[in-house]
C-alpha cells in the first residue's frame, strides 16, 4: 500500500505546487473585454492588482478539481501586474525534489517563491484564463503586496498552512493580497470526504481544506477572458469537470477515473470519451450554459449510467 500512496502523493504534491513576450489581444482566438479600458495598458481593461484564474483540461487538473467541497472550474491563481508597460502575472509556485524514500513525505523537499511571468506565456499553459477585480479590495494595495513579496522572495508554503503567513501557496498568495487590500478574509472550507484522498493528504501532512475561490472574486463578472477556444468549448469543459465532481462521491476511488503512467495520471477511457465528445459537441452549439450542461450530462449518462442530482 505504501508505494501506491507514495506515487499518488508525489503526483498530487507536484500538481499542487505548480498550479500554483508582450501580450496582445490578437494572440488569442477568443479575447473578450467586459469592462472599460483601465488606462494602464493600451485600450484594454488590464490593470495592476487584478486577479487571474485559469481553467485546464489536463487530467492532473481535473483530478485536483475533485478535492474541494465546492466545485470550482479554476485550477491556478495569480495577480496581474503592469510593469514597464507590459503585463505580467505574479504567482507563487514551488517544485518538489525527487524523493524515492516511501517513509519521507515529499513535502519536506519543496522549494519555491513568488515569481513573475509574462501574461501571454502564463495564459498559454491553460485552456482559458479569466481576469477579475479583487473582491472588496483596493487594486493598488493588492499590487503593492505582490511587488513586496516578489522582492522579498517569499517562499512557497510546502505544507499549505493558511495560518502561516511567512510563506504562501498559490491561492493563499492571492487571498492574502486581497486581505491586505482591504478585502474580506478568504473562506476556508474542508475538502469533500473521500478516503482515498484523505490517506494521501494525511501522509503529505497537508490540511484537508481549500480556499474557496468564489470568496476572492465575483466569478460571474470577469473583466477579461482569454483562450484559444470558443465560449461554448469553455462552457463544455467546465460542465465536464463539474460532472466529474458531482459523481466523485465519498465511496469513489481515484483509480475509478484515472490510471497511472509513472507519476502521471491518465484519464480512463470513459472519462476521456466524456471530455472529447463534450468538446466536439460544443463546437456545434451556441454558448448557452444550460443547454451545454444538459448535453454533457446526457453524454455522461450514456457512458456511466444515470446519476441523480
Amino acid at each position: 500500500m505504501r508505494p501506491l500512496i507514495t506515487l499518488l502523493g508525489l503526483f498530487l504534491l507536484g500538481e499542487l505546487v505548480s498550479g500554483c513576450t508582450s501580450f496582445k489581444d490578437a494572440t488569442f482566438a477568443n479575447y473578450q473585454a467586459f469592462a472599460e479600458p483601465s488606462g494602464e495598458y493600451f485600450d484594454t481593461p488590464l490593470a495592476s492588482g487584478q486577479i487571474i484564474m485559469t481553467g485546464s483540461k489536463a487530467p492532473t487538473d481535473i483530478l485536483l478539481g475533485l478535492l474541494p467541497q465546492e466545485f470550482s472550474p479554476y485550477i491556478h491563481l495569480g495577480i496581474v501586474m503592469i510593469d514597464d508597460g507590459e503585463p505580467y502575472v505574479y504567482d507563487e509556485t514551488g517544485d518538489p525534489s525527487l524523493n524515492l524514500d516511501p517513509e519521507v513525505p515529499p513535502t519536506s523537499t519543496i522549494e519555491g517563491m513568488v515569481r513573475r511571468v509574462p501574461l501571454e506565456r502564463f495564459v498559454d499553459r491553460y485552456f482559458y484564463a479569466e481576469i477579475f477585480e479583487p473582491a472588496g479590495a483596493d487594486r493598488a494595495k493588492v499590487a503593492q503586496f505582490a511587488r513586496h513579496h516578489l522582492a522579498a522572495q517569499t517562499p512557497f508554503d510546502r505544507y499549505f498552512n493558511y495560518n502561516d503567513d511567512s510563506a504562501f501557496f498559490c491561492a493563499e498568495f492571492v487571498a492574502r493580497a486581497i486581505e491586505h487590500g482591504g478585502g474580506e478574509r478568504a473562506t476556508i472550507a474542508p475538502n469533500r470526504p473521500n478516503r482515498s484522498v484523505s490517506v494521501v493528504m494525511g501522509w503529505l501532512g497537508v490540511p484537508e481544506e481549500t480556499i474557496e475561490t468564489s470568496s476572492l472574486v465575483d466569478q460571474s463578472n470577469p473583466v477579461v477572458r482569454m483562450s484559444s477556444y470558443s465560449d461554448s468549448e469553455i462552457l463544455a469543459l467546465n460542465a465536464v469537470k463539474q460532472e466529474f465532481h458531482r459523481r466523485f462521491t465519498a465511496d469513489q476511488a481515484i483509480g475509478n477515473l484515472f490510471r497511472w503512467d509513472g507519476l502521471r495520471p491518465i484519464m480512463r477511457i470513459n472519462g476521456q470519451r466524456l471530455l472529447d465528445k463534450s468538446l466536439a459537441r460544443a463546437k456545434t452549439l451556441p454558448p448557452d450554459p444550460q443547454l451545454i450542461q444538459a448535453e454533457v450530462r446526457a453524454i455522461a449518462d450514456r457512458l456511466y449510467g444515470e446519476f441523480g442530482d
